[in-house]
């Protein structure tokens, strides 16, 4: 059953009509993929092939694509929303799926593709998103210090 399932797609619709368990799920998504990516978790998930082939179907560009199109439509006022609101849990996900994004541009691009979603689209998006943080840092209205958010997204934009 996990072979012919889209894991990532189940539990994004799973989470969805609820903002805080969306978030945990994407966070916990993120967490899972980051501590296979050890020797020993990579030696442990091949000898599990059918949850080995799912959990490449989970990896974090997966989560945030599958996010951007179904609960945000690919619309930068709501990926900003989540930025600003005052559960962090989307910006602690975010900063470290730009980074992600950062070392594995070619998988970006490879989901995307995969996923059936243009690039484009995407990048457009997250361009938004950045210009968007810049004007309201200059304005002083983010709550928090959005540099290292702006660097990454302006590294992501430059690279997809």
């Amino acid at each position: 059953l996990l072979v012919t399932r889209d894991l990532a797609l189940d539990l994004m619709h799973l989470n969805i009509d609820h903002d805080g368990r969306l978030m945990e799920f994407m966070n916990l998504a993120q967490s899972i993929h980051f501590s296979l990516q050890s020797d020993h978790g990579m030696a442990r998930i091949m000898s599990l092939p059918s949850i080995s082939k799912a959990l490449n179907q989970c990896t974090p560009h997966d989560i945030f694509l599958l996010y951007a199109s179904t609960a945000a439509s690919f619309s930068a006022s709501i990926i900003l929303d989540f930025i600003l609101s005052d559960d962090t849990s989307f910006l602690e996900f975010f900063i470290k799926y730009l980074r992600y994004t950062i070392m594995h541009p070619k998988q970006f691009a490879s989901v995307c593709q995969t996923r059936e979603f243009e690039v484009s689209d995407v990048a457009v998006m997250l361009e938004e998103v950045h210009e968007r943080l810049i004007k309201l840092c200059s304005r002083r209205a983010v709550p928090f210090d959005a540099s290292l958010l702006i660097k990454r997204l302006g590294q992501v934009t430059k690279l997809i």
